[in-house]
């Protein structure tokens, strides 16, 4: 199988090109009319830590201060006011 496809080909064997892609971690184009229209491709590996090793990476740290939500508070107060569709313009 290649590693261009179309979309009508994608349509018909979608189980079977997932399966692909990822048992042999390979990545597969998807056309359409000849144009490239999507990239199908395994999915990273998560990179999780276990919270014992996230505890000693952060555990130095202090926590805010009492006015840290207060200043927090003056931090939005002082932003502008967004406009009711920011698409708007």
């Amino acid at each position: 199988m290649s590693n261009t496809i179309s979309a009508t080909e994608l349509a018909s064997h979608l189980e079977a090109i997932l399966e692909r892609v990822h048992d042999r971690k390979e990545p597969v184009t998807v056309e359409r009319d000849g144009k490239p229209l999507v990239l199908i491709s395994p999915a990273l590996k998560s990179i999780g830590r276990p919270a014992s090793e996230v505890r000693a990476a952060i555990g130095h740290l202090r926590f805010p201060d009492s006015d840290f939500a207060d200043d927090l508070d003056d931090i939005h107060r002082s932003q502008p006011l967004m406009p009711d569709d920011p698409w708007d313009n």
